[in-house]
């Protein structure tokens, strides 16, 4: 994708309150506002993820939480039976009154039955939120049950705002699909939120979001640090994986699919800049069992630009991996297409939100694990003088299908100077390199075990536009990739790749 504008722009050109900004006061504003409030800011699935470097394990989506936990219920004794059939220990279970919700233990479950507050109780939207603050704000886990399908919105906004005032942040919006039965609204974190939705019948979704949380909130996750490799600092981890462990991805331990490394030029004034890619995706050769068997897949990102002139400050630089869009444009639309991948939870979404610390150079990490046991660590850091490299990731558009759950998830990553937290700008042949991966996806194999299955990846994509110059120049670049990948059944049973499709025509060199 090369672009090379020399006219005005609005995204390199901003009006504010009806005032005219220069363009770097746009920018150190916009920074600004992206460290206090981007943080905060959420969608139906914000979920901030800690790092880890245990193998990948793929497991039922049934958690049951430890005895040790803390479960305080507002509403009848009568939901007794049915909490401990979600996997909630009796032993845990409380009864409290809604006064008594602030000053719940850190980390604690909090089940509100919303008929029984509302129509009992005689407490509002606005009173539960207020008694919400502090457990949203300490790790707390809430679930309020909504029999009414035309509630779910209202109690998605309590949750918001109830996190947006123990913050002091004013919520804007956020997605909202629809859902006509009765529903589980669930909602948790600090600096960050998750919210989402979950229909009384799918316990198995709710029991995967218990799981979520609590590892998070209480680093439950173990650490098998025998396997750890030195950091590999600014790889192309595809490119390092097809090398170092192709051998062992053809059959044995699993399927290696990637573009292999691409390379997009875009031009400013006659100068040339160059934007490089790579995407692959690792199919474990593993399978679990069940009515619709599952195989775990692991979706990893590699992106770099390097311009070839100084002075320029990025307006925005985001990656993602878009399993609705592969869902909604091409599930039962592209001949052939029958089964589906998804996001399975847990703590496989890599990077973690970083923050710009003056004095302290940060840089993007992640690790890898790869079937056999090996774990790959990552580092991406700037390559040009005084650079720190922040990230934000954030997972919107939540879908579910009947196994695993269908999210777009989305980075977005700035290059600040360490020493002011304000953008750098861009220095001539500088590398910004940036990576990202989910190691906890599954492929759905929704025509059994017996049968060809035939799926679309989750799309891959980036986007990101520098600006230059004392006018609304811009040097724009992108890439948009997703593998077409089938199942076929034997003993043993393979994968073999159909196509690497590029939609949006990207050219590479």
């Amino acid at each position: 994708m090369n672009t090379r504008s020399k006219k005005k722009n609005p995204i390199c050109s901003v009006k504010l309150m009806g005032m005219s900004l220069s363009r770097s006061w746009v920018l150190a504003l916009s920074i600004l506002a992206i460290l206090m409030a981007i943080a905060i800011t959420f969608t139906s699935q914000y979920i901030i993820i800690p790092r880890h470097a245990k193998p990948t394990e793929y497991q039922s989506t049934y958690f049951s939480l430890p005895t040790s936990a803390n479960v305080f219920v507002v509403g009848p004794q009568s939901l007794t039976k049915n909490l401990t059939g979600l996997g909630f220990p009796l032993s845990a279970i409380s009864f409290v009154n809604p006064s008594e919700l602030p000053s719940t233990p850190s980390g604690s479950v909090i089940i509100i039955d919303w008929n029984y507050v509302n129509k009992t109780l005689h407490i509002n939207y606005n009173e539960l939120a207020r008694a919400l603050e502090n457990p949203i704000g300490k790790n707390d886990l809430i679930i309020i049950i909504s029999k009414d399908p035309k509630e779910i919105l209202m109690l998605e906004e309590t949750i918001a705002v109830a996190w947006g005032n123990h913050y002091h942040s004013k919520v804007i919006g956020f997605p909202v699909f629809s859902i006509n039965e009765s529903s589980y609204i669930v909602g948790f974190g600090n600096n960050g939120l998750t919210i989402s939705v979950v229909p009384i019948n799918q316990i198995e979704q709710l029991q995967s979001i218990m799981r979520t949380w609590y590892n998070i909130t209480h680093k439950s996750v173990n650490i098998n640090t025998a396997a750890n490799l030195d950091p590999i600092i600014n790889q192309d981890p595809c490119q390092y994986i097809q090398v170092n462990y192709g051998g062992q991805l053809n059959g044995q331990y699993g399927w290696f699919f990637g573009t292999g490394p691409r390379q997009i030029t875009a031009y400013y004034d006659g100068i040339t800049s160059t934007y490089q890619f790579d995407y692959c995706i690792v199919v474990v050769n593993s399978m679990s069992t069940g009515i619709i068997p599952e195989v775990p897949v692991e979706y990893l990102g590699f992106m770099n630009y390097i311009p070839g002139f100084s002075g320029g400050s990025f307006a925005y630089y985001r990656a993602g991996i878009n399993m609705t869009t592969a869902w909604d444009d091409y599930y039962g639309v592209l001949n052939g297409i029958n089964s589906y991948m998804g996001y399975v939870g847990g703590t496989g979404i890599q990077p973690g939100t970083i923050t710009c610390t003056p004095g302290i150079l940060s840089y993007i990490s992640i690790s890898v694990p790869l079937p056999g046991g090996v774990t790959l660590n990552f580092q991406f850091q700037p390559t040009a003088s005084s650079t720190g490299t922040t990230d934000r990731n954030f997972i919107t558009d939540f879908q579910s299908t009947p196994t695993v759950s269908l999210n777009n998830i989305v980075w977005w990553f700035a290059f600040l100077n360490q020493w002011t937290c304000l953008p750098q700008s861009t220095s001539a042949n500088a590398w910004y390199p940036v990576g990202f991966e989910v190691n906890s996806g599954e492929w759905a194999l929704v025509q059994g075990a017996n049968n060809l299955n035939t799926v679309v990846s989750p799309v891959y994509w980036e986007r990101g536009v520098v600006c230059y110059g004392s006018y609304p120049y811009e040097n724009a670049f992108g890439s948009v990739v997703y593998f077409v990948l089938e199942y076929q059944p034997g003993t043993p049973w393979t994968v073999k790749q159909l196509s690497i499709n590029y939609p949006s025509g990207v050219r590479t060199t």
